[in-house]
């Protein structure tokens, strides 16, 4: 049969690669759209986005006052007893 309608199944989710940046842009797009579509939920973001703001200062601060010794844990590496 020539011309006939191709049967299309949709998105399929688990195609959609969620690490990196895409992944980040599909969960601010997600949060995004409620955001925009819901009254109550615009309401929570602006004081929950305030909070996120000034918990992050707060941790940003802290970081920057208190840094830490990275020591690197290597398995391979033998204990030397003296």
């Amino acid at each position: 049969m020539t011309g006939a309608a191709t049967y299309h199944r949709g998105i399929s989710m688990h195609h959609i690669p969620v690490q990196g940046g895409v992944g980040l842009l599909f969960a601010f797009a997600t949060v995004s759209i409620f955001g925009v579509g819901i009254q109550a939920v615009r309401e929570m973001f602006i004081v929950t986005g305030s909070l996120r703001i000034l918990g992050s200062g707060i941790l940003l601060y802290w970081h920057m006052r208190h840094l830490n010794k990275i020591q690197i844990l290597d398995p391979h590496k033998q204990k030397q007893d003296h």
